[in-house]
C-alpha cells in the first residue's frame, strides 16, 4: 500500500464489507491525519481480498510480485478461462510466451461480476516448480531394505521407458489387467483417449478420482444417464433465485465468487431466504441453519419437514449440493435415491403452482463434469489394496494419501503391481510408481476443451512455450504406452473426439453423442434404504492448498501460513 497516492475514495473498504464480508479494513484518524488501514495489528486475509488492487483508481494498492519485478509493456494479454473455477469464468492472462506474469479479472457472465478469487490470481507461480521435464524410472535399492522409502528415481529417456515397459509386458502378458485412475486438470479429449486406452486393452476398471484424491465417484452416486442430475442448466442465473437450500456445502471455500454475489443480495436488497442442512459454516452472511443431523434432510425429501410449506410461497427455488456427499459411505451409496425424491418435489411444485425447483451439483474439480459426460465411471473400489491388479495408470492425480496400515499389510502390493504416473508435476506421494511420464500442463497446449458446471464447452488457450524436449501431451503419451502394451496387434488408438463434440455441443444434442460414442453402465437401483441419525461432517479445508497448482504456489503457501497457520510446502 502506497499511502501518498490514496485519495480516500473508500472503494477498497466498501468492497471488502459489502462483497467479501471482511470488516478489518477502514478509515483511521481524523481530518488531515486520516488514512486507510487495519484497525488491529493483523494481516488482511480473505479469499477475495486481492480484488481491491483492481478497484483502486490511483494505484495506491498494488500487486507486489508484479509491480517490483515486471513492466506492463513487456507482456501482452490473452482472454482465457479460469481453471480454478468450475464455472470456467473469463480471466485475462498477461504473458511473454515463456512465463505468465500476472492474472487479472475479466467480466464474469455467470455472476455479472468483475472479481476473482485469490487462488485464481496467484496460482501460476507454481507452474515451474516440481516440474517433470524428463521420464523417470524407479531404481530399487535392495542393498539397504526392501522398503519403498529407500528407493530413488533415475532420469531416463522415452526409448529406455519403452524397453523397460516392454520387458514387463512380455513377462506378464497373459495376466495383465489395466486399472485407469483419472485425476484433475485433464481436458475433454484426453479423458476420452484415456477411456478408450483402457477399453481397447480389454479392461473396464475406470476409476474416477477427479473430486478428491481419497474419493472415488461411482455410478451409484448419480444417475449419469440423465444429464440434469449433474448439469446446471439455469435459465435465470444462479444468483437470481428467490429461495436457496444448501446441503452441507461450504460455498465460501468452494466458489467464493458465487458466495460473494449471494452476500451482495443480502446487503443491497435485504435478501434473507437461505436455508442450510449440515455443519454451521461461516459464509459471511446470515442463513437459517436447519440442523446438523441427517434426519432433518430425510424429512424434507419425504415432504414431512416444515420447510416444504414455505416452498409454496416462492416461484424460483434452488437446491445446491457438492462433493461432500462422497465423504460418507451411506450418503454416497444412496444419493441417487435422494435425487429421485428431490425430483418428485420438483414435479409436485410445478404441477401445483408452476414453481421452479432447480437442483444443482457444484463440482470442486475442473475435470468432473467432463468425466461424467464421457461416462468415465466404474462400480469398483479405487484403492482397495486387497484386489490387486497388474498395472495402475495414474493421470492427473496428485497428493494421494494411501493408508500406511493397509500398505504394510499388503506386502505384495509393490511386487505384483506396475504403477505408471503421468503428470506435469513430481509428487512425493507417488514415489512407489515404477515410472513417471512428463507431460505439458494446461497452459502449454493449444485447443484444450473443458466443460463447466453449466454444461458449456470452453477452450483454454496456450500462453506458455515450454522448450523441454522430453515433454509430450497426455494423448501422445497414451498412444506411446498403448503401442508398447499392444505390440502384437495393428490396432491404433485414434480417437478424434473434440472435433465432433464441439459441433454437436453448440447445437445442444449432447445426448446423441453419448449414445453414439460411449458405453453406459447399468445402474443398480436401491430397493431398500436404511438411514441413521448421524451428524454431518465439517469440511473446512485449506482454501489456499486445494489442488496441485495451489499446493506448489509460493504466494498461496505464504497466505496459507498466515491464515491457517500451516507450514509451507517448501518447509516440509
Amino acid at each position: 500500500m502506497i499511502l501518498t497516492r490514496c485519495i480516500h475514495c473508500t472503494r477498497c473498504v466498501r468492497f471488502l464489507r459489502e462483497i467479501a464480508g471482511d470488516y478489518s479494513l477502514g478509515m483511521l484518524g481524523r481530518g488531515q491525519l486520516s488514512e486507510i488501514g487495519l484497525y488491529t495489528k493483523t494481516i488482511l486475509i480473505n479469499e477475495l481480498s486481492s480484488n481491491i488492487i483492481d478497484f483502486c483508481p490511483v494505484g495506491a494498492l498494488t500487486n507486489k510480485n508484479f509491480a517490483l519485478n515486471y513492466r506492463s509493456w513487456d507482456s501482452y494479454y490473452v482472454d482465457s478461462i479460469d481453471i480454478m473455477d468450475t464455472f470456467l469464468s473469463s480471466i485475462r492472462i498477461y504473458t511473454d510466451n515463456l512465463k505468465i506474469k500476472r492474472i487479472l479479472s475479466n467480466y464474469n457472465n455467470n455472476f455479472d461480476a468483475y472479481w476473482i478469487s485469490d487462488k485464481s490470481r496467484y496460482f501460476f507461480d507454481s507452474l515451474k516448480i516440481q516440474r517433470l521435464t524428463f521420464p523417470l524410472i524407479l531404481k530399487k535399492n535392495s542393498l539397504i531394505n526392501n522398503n519403498d522409502t529407500n528407493n530413488f528415481f533415475i532420469a531416463s529417456s522415452w526409448k529406455n521407458i519403452s524397453n523397460y515397459l516392454k520387458n514387463f509386458i512380455i513377462i506378464n502378458l497373459k495376466k495383465l489387467v489395466i486399472k485407469s485412475i483419472l485425476g484433475d486438470f485433464i481436458d475433454l479429449e484426453s479423458i476420452n483417449t484415456f477411456k478408450y486406452f483402457t477399453v481397447k486393452l480389454g479392461s473396464n476398471l475406470l476409476i474416477n478420482n477427479t473430486e478428491n484424491y481419497n474419493i472415488e465417484i461411482i455410478n451409484n452416486c448419480f444417475n449419469i444417464d440423465k444429464e440434469f442430475n449433474y448439469i446446471n442448466d439455469s435459465k435465470i442465473g444462479l444468483h437470481n433465485y428467490d429461495f436457496y437450500i444448501f446441503y452441507n456445502y461450504n460455498l465460501r471455500i468452494e466458489n467464493p465468487v458465487f458466495n460473494s454475489k449471494l452476500r451482495q443480495k443480502i446487503v443491497w436488497f435485504n435478501f434473507n431466504n437461505f436455508y442450510f442442512f449440515g455443519t454451521n459454516y461461516n459464509l459471511t452472511y446470515k442463513y437459517y441453519h436447519l440442523g446438523n443431523t441427517h434426519d432433518d434432510f430425510i424429512k424434507f425429501i419425504f415432504g414431512k419437514h416444515w420447510l416444504c410449506n414455505i416452498l409454496l410461497k416462492f416461484n424460483n427455488i434452488c437446491f445446491i449440493y457438492g462433493n461432500n456427499i462422497f465423504y460418507n459411505v451411506f450418503i454416497k451409496n444412496s444419493w441417487s435415491f435422494y435425487l429421485k425424491k428431490l425430483q418428485n418435489i420438483k414435479k409436485k411444485l410445478f404441477a401445483l403452482k408452476k414453481k421452479t425447483f432447480d437442483i444443482f451439483f457444484l463440482s470442486s474439480s475442473l475435470t468432473t463434469i467432463s468425466s461424467f459426460d464421457l461416462m468415465f465411471l466404474s462400480k469398483f473400489s479405487a484403492f482397495n489394496l486387497t484386489n490387486l491388479t497388474n498395472m495402475n495408470y495414474y493421470i492427473g492425480l496428485n497428493q494421494v494419501n494411501f493408508k500406511v496400515a493397509l500398505l504394510k499389510e499388503s506386502n505384495n502390493f509393490f511386487k505384483n503391481n506396475f504403477n505408471i504416473y503421468q503428470n506435469s508435476f513430481f509428487d512425493n506421494n507417488f514415489k512407489f510408481c515404477n515410472m513417471m511420464l512428463p507431460v505439458y500442463n494446461c497452459f502449454e497446449l493449444e485447443n484444450q476443451y473443458f466443460i463447466n458446471s453449466m454444461g458449456l464447452v470452453k477452450q483454454n488457450l496456450k500462453v506458455e512455450i515450454n522448450l523441454e524436449e522430453f515433454l509430450k501431451s497426455n494423448i501422445d503419451s497414451l498412444n506411446f504406452v498403448f503401442k508398447i502394451i499392444n505390440f502384437n496387434s495393428l490396432i491404433e488408438l485414434n480417437v478424434n473426439l473434440v472435433n465432433n463434440l464441439i459441433y454437436y455441443f453448440f447445437f445442444k444434442i449432447r445426448t446423441v453423442i453419448k449414445l453414439n460414442l460411449l458405453n453406459k453402465f447399468n445402474l443398480n437401483s436401491f430397493l431398500i434404504i436404511k438411514y441413521k441419525n448421524f451428524h454431518f461432517v465439517s469440511f473446512n479445508k485449506n482454501f489456499y492448498k486445494s489442488n496441485i497448482y495451489c499446493f506448489y504456489s509460493k504466494q498461496l503457501n505464504m497466505m496459507s501460513n498466515l491464515f491457517f497457520k500451516e507450514k509451507s510446502t517448501f518447509d516440509l
